[in-house]
């Protein structure tokens, strides 16, 4: 999960720029954990939390 939502509304308000959409697919291509930024979150987490996808609360909620 990615959550760019915070660095999208700085930088720009309605398209994000071209090294903000390649932060974000690298991220996930790679599946890089970057802290308060993605993680990747075991499909036994999605489950526990009754598969609600808030990826803002999620991605916030990092302890590494």
């Amino acid at each position: 999960m990615v959550d760019a939502i915070a660095a999208f509304l700085q930088e720009c308000p309605t398209v994000p720029p071209r090294a903000m959409r390649h932060k974000i697919v690298a991220v996930l291509n790679r599946r890089l954990a970057v802290h308060k930024y993605s993680r990747l979150v075991p499909l036994e987490e999605i489950e526990r939390n009754e598969f609600n996808l808030n990826i803002r609360a999620t991605a916030t909620n990092i302890s590494s």
